[in-house]
């Protein structure tokens, strides 16, 4: 006899679980606590088993005897619905387990757990948004290849950015690191490409150089005029020193001038 919504919903707890037959192996078990479970028991290959169709009022009547009709379909095709559950169960764990290691999962990750200031910050998402994220993000990173690196990086070096380019593999050299230390992959690609792409040219100060090749000759040339110029008026105070006949004008000057000269002051000028 099949059950009515109204025997449904006024199904009362006893003291043990108790199963409200509505046919086909489909039942209502309510536990001693009150829950109401859709149950479906069938047999495939010899064994008997039950499948869990819902818990009520989730699942309303109408619900758990349309999945008890799929699942007797599968039976029917010799697929166990359990079984099958699990394994899609399964993949949707796989699934979601890819999705949170791409590429682009673990770089951002790895961005938030930088201690770093805003503009560098701000450069790093940047590089890896850009450059990046649009080849290799959506990648699970433990199946990132070389190859599939080098093909990412050689895109913006085809562009002439080479810098950029350097750039790029470095950061995401940091990113498979980062992922080796989590556990997420025994990779890191980066160290194979040494070679693999052009390198930036150097960038040439000869005009600063020049500039401040002028500026060390000037002071040089100036420090040994300035030089020269003492020179020539020690020499000249000496001269006029030894000049016969000369007096200095004071005491103090020609005290000056003997040292300069390397003379003691005479007697007179005492």
């Amino acid at each position: 006899m099949k059950l009515t919504e109204l025997q449904v919903r006024k199904a009362a707890p006893g003291d043990k679980p108790k199963k409200l037959a509505d046919g086909a192996g489909m039942y209502l078990l309510v536990a001693p606590s009150g829950g109401k479970l859709w149950r479906l028991k069938y047999r495939i290959d010899g064994k008997e088993k039950v499948l869990a169709l819902g818990r009520y009022p989730d699942v309303g009547l109408a619900e758990a005897r349309s999945r008890r009709e799929d699942a007797r379909r599968q039976i029917a095709r010799g697929i166990d619905p359990s079984a099958e559950r699990v394994a899609e169960r399964q993949a949707r764990t796989s699934a979601e387990k890819v999705e949170s290691q791409t590429f682009e999962a673990v770089a951002r990750l790895w961005m938030e757990r930088q201690d770093v200031v805003e503009i560098t910050a701000n450069k790093s998402r940047w590089i890896l948004e850009t450059f990046l994220f649009p080849y290799i993000g959506n990648r699970p990173i433990s199946e990132i290849t070389s190859r599939e690196l080098l093909d990412a990086l050689r895109a913006t070096e085809a562009t002439g950015k080479l810098e950029t380019t350097k750039r790029a593999k470095i950061k995401a050299g940091q990113v498979f690191r980062f992922a080796i230390i989590e556990g997420l992959t025994d990779n890191d690609p980066t160290p194979s490409l040494r070679g693999a792409l052009r390198s930036p040219k150097p960038k040439h100060h000869a005009r600063a150089d020049a500039r401040r090749d002028r500026a060390w000759r000037a002071q040089r040339h100036s420090h040994g005029e300035h030089a020269a110029a003492q020179d020539r008026a020690s020499g000249k105070r000496v001269r006029l020193l030894r000049a016969p006949g000369s007096v200095p004008h004071s005491p103090a000057a020609a005290q000056r001038g003997c040292r300069g000269a390397g003379f003691r002051r005479s007697a007179s000028v005492r």
